[in-house]
């Protein structure tokens, strides 16, 4: 990462996916992106949109940002895991559920070559 008070000829723009495990994971998510940003990476995160959903919904907002993004950092937990294969409890996970979708859209689109999804790890010490 290039520091913040160093000029960079690229400043990548990374969408961070993750599940709503819990108000603590998503404290962890937010401090990870804020810090991202202290760095001089451009970062979209759905904590930074205005209370409510976005106007066109949350599909194609989600769409939209993982096909903008240079990046998709995907924050990877066992309820991430479950909600992506569709295993959690009808009537929730549908965000990691459309978001996880999309990724392996993308990902076959490109005849599975990924340089773009970035599984991140919190390793607890």
């Amino acid at each position: 990462m290039v520091p913040a008070n160093i000029a960079s000829p690229f400043s990548p723009q990374i969408f961070i996916s993750y599940s709503h495990d819990s108000a603590d994971h998503d404290k962890r998510v937010l401090t990870f992106a804020e810090r991202l940003l202290t760095d001089g990476i451009e970062v979209v995160l759905d904590q930074f949109v205005e209370p409510g959903s976005p106007p066109h919904g949350w599909p194609q907002w989600m769409d939209r940002q993982i096909e903008n993004a240079d990046f998709v950092l995907i924050v990877c937990t066992k309820t991430y895991l479950r909600k992506v294969k569709g295993r959690e409890q009808a009537g929730r996970g549908h965000g990691v559920l459309w978001e996880g979708n999309l990724i392996y859209q993308h990902i076959y689109n490109a005849g599975a070559q990924n340089s773009k999804f970035i599984p991140v790890l919190y390793i607890r010490a």
